[in-house]
């Protein structure tokens, strides 16, 4: 991604989280701030042709996630795919739940969650139950163990990917505005291209 807009913003998140937990600007804080608005003031240049073939990106912080796996549920017509390092009970309610009403609502969307281990409070035999009702329910789950994946992303149907920091089925997205961040990509195939990546990896 090199579009000016996003690489200063990007910066400017940077240069926010670079003066710690004391608020108190410091050296690297300042050259991120200032690399941020060199970047900003460059000229962009599209042509006709990179319209069409645009691809919108931006940045998300943590508490737009729950709302966009909401938005997906609202809005997918063929798939969702969400994959997790970590579940844990948290993920209930804020993404579970809305995965299950889109289900019932059509039952031929395929919905797909994926993760590596339990977190938090939940043990292993506690995973296989949450694992065994989400397929009773028409879910596919998959435990991505091996090796022990890593990843945290989202994507439904073609056009739409989510990369982030969160750990979407273990952790809260709530607090500090850039607790948890993320880039939502529209356009391309870089959705079915994650899919593949993730199928041709684990043999699915």
């Amino acid at each position: 991604i090199t579009h000016p807009k996003i690489v200063s913003e990007a910066l400017s998140i940077a240069s926010t989280l670079a003066v710690g937990k004391q608020g108190v600007a410091n050296a690297l804080s300042r050259d991120l701030a200032i690399a941020s608005s060199r970047i900003a003031k460059l000229p962009v240049h599209v042509s006709s042709e990179s319209i069409i073939k645009a691809v919108k990106v931006r940045i998300i912080t943590a508490p737009e996630h729950h709302s966009l796996v909401k938005h997906a549920s609202d809005t997918a017509t063929r798939e969702i795919f969400v994959c997790s390092h970590r579940i844990s009970f948290a993920g209930d309610r804020p993404i579970l739940t809305p995965l299950l009403a889109a289900k019932k609502e059509v039952p031929s969307l395929a919905i797909r969650i994926a993760y590596g281990r339990p977190s938090g409070a939940m043990k292993n035999r506690e995973a296989n139950d949450v694992k065994s009702s989400l397929e009773e329910a028409g879910l596919e789950v998959v435990k991505a163990d091996d090796p022990q994946i890593h990843a945290k992303f989202a994507c439904w149907d073609e056009r739409d990917l989510v990369v982030s920091s969160l750990n979407w089925l273990s952790a809260s997205s709530k607090g500090e505005e850039f607790s948890e961040l993320g880039v939502h990509l529209q356009g391309g195939t870089f959705s079915t291209i994650l899919r593949q990546s993730f199928d041709e990896f684990y043999d699915m």
